[in-house]
Formats: C-alpha cells, sequence, structure tokens
C-alpha cells in the first residue's frame, strides 16, 4: 500500500538503478577512464597503472593488464591525479594530458614536460613494493690498485622514493683471488636518508658508510655524518648537488688500537640521465684538525641493453694522505659487468 502511494518516487529509484547498471554495462569501471591512443590509432581505455623503462602498463576492464611500447604513444588522458618523475628526480602530482610529444601534468601547477624526460608514472595508492627501486649487478675488475689478481664484484641496492625525502642502502663486495695466500675482500655498506625543501633545491641528510679492506689490513672503518646540500645544476640531463658537514670517523687497524675523530664532510655528487645511458659519481672528502685526508670517489655507469638489464662500469678511488699502516695511499678498481633493476 505504501509503494502504491509514492509511484513517481519509486520510479525515480528505479532510473536511477537501471542507469547505474547500464553505465556499468556499457562503459566499465567509471574510475577506469584513462584513454591512451597508439600510432596505430588504437584506443586503450583503462587505468593507466604505471611507466617504468619502456612500456606502459594500463588496466582494462576485459584484457587485463595491457602493457604498450611508450615509443607508440601519441596522446594520454587521465580523469585521476597519477605521479609523474622525471630524470633529475622530481616528481610532480596531477593529471596528465599528452599531445604532440608533450606531457601536461596538472595538479597544484601545471608542468609541461617532454615525453622523452618522462621516466616514471605511477598511481597514487602504490604499496611499499612499487615505491622501491631496486637492483643487482656482478661484474670482473678490470684492475685494483693494490692487487695484480682477478678480481669479482657483486654488489645490491635498495631505494625508497616518496618525492620529499629518498632513503637508500647499497652494499658491493670484492674478491681478488690470491694464488699463494688467501683471499682477500673488500666491502662496503652505504646507507642514507635525504629530505628534500618543498622546491627541490635544498636537503638536509644523514650519511651511514661502513668499510672493510682485508688488503688495506682495515677491520672496519665506520662514518657517520651529517650534512646539507644544495642543487648547483638542476637540469633535465644532469644534476650535480654539493655537500657540507660533519662526520663522526672511526677506524679499527689490524694491529692497531681503535681510532675516533670528527671531521669536516666536504662533497659533490652528479647525475647524468640520458637514454639509454646513467651515470652517477659521488666525491667526499673528511680532512681532521691533524691535517690528514680521507677521499673517496665512487661512480657508475649504467647502459640499458633491454628493459631491467643492462650492463655497467663501477670505479672507486679511495684516498688516505697519511695511512696508520704500511699501505698505498691510494686503493682503487674498474669494474665491468651486468645489472639487473626494476
Amino acid at each position: 500500500m505504501r509503494v502504491s502511494k509514492t509511484p513517481g518516487r519509486t520510479r525515480e529509484v528505479l532510473s536511477m538503478a537501471l542507469g547505474v547498471v547500464s553505465l556499468a554495462i556499457f562503459t566499465g569501471d567509471p574510475l577506469a577512464a584513462d584513454e591512451v591512443v597508439l600510432d596505430d590509432g588504437t584506443v586503450i581505455v583503462g587505468k593507466v597503472k604505471r611507466l617504468q623503462g619502456k612500456r606502459l602498463e594500463i588496466r582494462t576492464r576485459h584484457m587485463g593488464l595491457v602493457k604498450v611500447q611508450r615509443d607508440g604513444i601519441v596522446e594520454v588522458r587521465t580523469e585521476r591525479a597519477v605521479a609523474v618523475g622525471v630524470d633529475t628526480g622530481e616528481r610532480w602530482t596531477g593529471t596528465l594530458e599528452l599531445a604532440d610529444g608533450l606531457m601536461t601534468v596538472a595538479g597544484e601547477t601545471t608542468e609541461v614536460i617532454p615525453l622523452g624526460d618522462v621516466v616514471r608514472i605511477e598511481e597514487l595508492e602504490f604499496d611499499l613494493w612499487d615505491r622501491l627501486e631496486v637492483e643487482a649487478s656482478g661484474g670482473l675488475n678490470l684492475s685494483r690498485g693494490n692487487s695484480r689478481t682477478t678480481t669479482y664484484r657483486l654488489g645490491a641496492a635498495v631505494e625508497y622514493d616518496r618525492g620529499a625525502s629518498r632513503t637508500y642502502a647499497a652494499f658491493s663486495t670484492t674478491v681478488d683471488e690470491e694464488k699463494s695466500s688467501a683471499d682477500n675482500r673488500r666491502s662496503t655498506l652505504d646507507l642514507g636518508h635525504e629530505l628534500w625543501s618543498a622546491n627541490k633545491r635544498f636537503s638536509l641528510e644523514a650519511l651511514f658508510d661502513f668499510e672493510q679492506n682485508e688488503s688495506a689490513k682495515l677491520d672496519l672503518r665506520s662514518v657517520v655524518g651529517g650534512a646539507a646540500g644544495l642543487k648547483l645544476v638542476d637540469g633535465r640531463a644532469h644534476r650535480l648537488k654539493g655537500l657540507l658537514g660533519t662526520a663522526w670517523v672511526a677506524e679499527d687497524y689490524v694491529d692497531r688500537s681503535p681510532t675516533e675523530s670528527i671531521d669536516l664532510l666536504v662533497g659533490l655528487e652528479y647525475r647524468f640521465n640520458r637514454r639509454p645511458a646513467r651515470l652517477t659519481t659521488s666525491l667526499v672528502a673528511y680532512p681532521d684538525f691533524s691535517g690528514r685526508v680521507l677521499l673517496q670517489l665512487d661512480g657508475k655507469l649504467k647502459v640499458e641493453l633491454v628493459e631491467d638489464y643492462d650492463f655497467d662500469v663501477t670505479f672507486y678511488d679511495r684516498y688516505d694522505s697519511d695511512p696508520p699502516v704500511a699501505a698505498d695511499q691510494h686503493d682503487y678498481g674498474l669494474t665491468i659487468g651486468l645489472g639487473w633493476s626494476r
């Protein structure tokens, strides 16, 4: 009886329900409204998941996860905000529109970026694994300053990037195959955290470095430092950053008492990124009040071979102006190898 007294309201509710059902049937998930147009005219409607490397992933209603080559994309339109990153490490959040090779990110500000400079697109609702950048590599040392033996290197690194902050860890070890004595090893562990200002030009950084070097009779060198960073050059392909701070340095050499000191920390970090090559280098000096200076130079060149796999060249140089033991002032190495990253 109550329904019969309000036929207009009942018809309105039924009409709305039928409209929702029809929308779901004929247009799919209303949130999956992103469009990707390919150079052959194909239009893919779904939800843009991510761009990493050479492929863009789109989640569609009926075809599942579709992967397309970025070189074949001519247009992209999203109705949802996503995160966009470029090779300098900058990130923006907003809706996307790609046309004529230029990507417009419309958020709090509007940025127009050449598609070739975009290295990553991600959903905003991504989990811990999606924020991680992981790599592993191995290779053969071509030379090592204080060793003329066959040397192998293994390394791994992980990075957690939240845009305004970055946490990273990297481990590497080299093994010298000595024919007349036990193998010599050199191992390093680097940890760090960066906190950037709103304009991404200034940073506060915490550094933790640990090194063990059997050939130099170094049981362990521990460096705990804090520094302020400033981007001196901030281009699409090039970035140069300066560091200034202080560090606590503790050293434990074979047959010597452990020592500790508070040193100045002065450094430069340079990165070049232009596909398919990426070069990262850092030079850090630790002068102390006695006049002794420690220099640490590290670098890595990666050249992409296929997606997620690359050829890499790594190099390092450790200089000690006044070694506490009978060891060379320079310990350096050059390695070629293969790596994997995601």
